[in-house]
């Protein structure tokens, strides 16, 4: 009998032991899952509105929100025309064609061994060519004798009235330019944080601006600018970059364009810098931003009208691909 509870006993503790190292080796050899954070990627937006002439360059780009930090890389195709900037990023610069029709663009945007492609389209149309007029038609008679009218007596004049004088219109002025907003609450402190960038502002309407909207500001210490086209007026403060040209240059569609370098300033918190852009009815928006290392972090083209005079598009750009943030030192 003690015989058997001694078997008995070893039995159990072997069994214990055998669990055990099941346990151990990873429940029957089961990886544990690992979660995988697609990105959010929305459809292409063409910077100005359709249909395009041939030849003319428009903005193209792409929102995209990776929360799981994942690298992507972003590849640009079209039917036809030519990429001339941004390969490799999620704005480019493109040429459409010269002959008129509908061109497909695409972007395949690839990122740990997956990927997912967008397609947008644009039309290009040809110049109008005015209609071949047609041979005027010969509606001669024969002359026919006509009896010679008595004449009459002549009424006496009467007052004809004057017609009413038309009133000129009045002339198109330049949409104002929106004032800068008071940052009550980021004060240059050394608990900020900045960063050096360079940023190009160009247009083809008769105003735009350039805001930074969030707990975010521009120091204009140690800045630098420079101008294209003949802008009528120029502005940097510590909220907005902005340009005004005439409107008659606005509705021909010249461009203009200033390009700053100075510190972006943040506080500590913010993790994200967001922008707005405004413009007039005419033409479009193009911004540039760089980073230190002349490295450029994001290309937006906008051009849409919205009706409501100012045409607002705000788009954000993630603090880290401003690459290093520095302690913000007082003069």
């Amino acid at each position: 009998m003690k015989r058997f509870s001694r078997v008995k006993f070893s039995f159990i503790w072997i069994s214990l032991l055998m669990g055990l190292v099941w346990l151990v080796s990873g429940c029957g050899g089961q990886q544990p899952a690992v979660l995988v954070v697609t990105p959010s990627i929305g459809e292409p937006k063409v910077g100005a509105p359709s249909p395009q002439q041939p030849g003319e360059e428009i903005g193209i780009s792409i929102e995209i929100a990776s929360p799981g930090g994942a690298t992507l890389n972003y590849t640009w195709t079209a039917d036809g025309g030519e990429i001339v900037r941004g390969q490799g990023s999620p704005a480019i610069t493109y040429r459409v064609p010269e002959e008129p029709g509908t061109y497909n663009i695409r972007v395949k945007v690839e990122w740990d061994g997956q990927s997912v492609e967008k397609v947008t389209s644009v039309k290009v149309e040809g110049p109008n060519e005015a209609p071949t007029p047609e041979p005027p038609t010969d509606t001669s008679q024969p002359p026919v004798d006509s009896p010679t009218p008595k004449p009459t007596d002549t009424p006496e004049p009467t007052n004809t009235p004057k017609p009413p004088t038309a009133t000129p219109t009045p002339k198109a002025t330049n949409t104002p330019k929106p004032t800068n907003t008071p940052r009550p609450t980021l004060i240059p402190t050394p608990s900020n944080l900045y960063a050096r960038v360079r940023i190009r502002l160009s247009t083809t309407s008769d105003w735009t601006n350039l805001d930074v909207l969030n707990n975010v500001y521009f120091d204009q210490r140690e800045m630098s600018t420079s101008k294209e086209g003949t802008p009528t007026e120029t502005w940097v403060g510590e909220k907005s970059i902005g340009l005004n040209q005439s409107v008659e240059a606005g509705e021909r569609g010249e461009s203009i364009a200033i390009t700053v370098r100075f510190y972006l300033v943040r506080a500590p918190l913010e993790g994200n810098v967001r922008f707005k852009i405004t413009r007039g009815d005419y033409g479009a928006t193009q911004v540039e931003i760089w980073n230190e290392d002349d490295i450029l972090v994001r290309q937006e083209s906008w051009g849409d009208v919205t009706g409501d005079g100012f045409n607002p598009y705000e788009f954000v750009i993630r603090a880290e691909e401003f690459g290093e943030w520095k302690p913000f030192s007082l003069p």
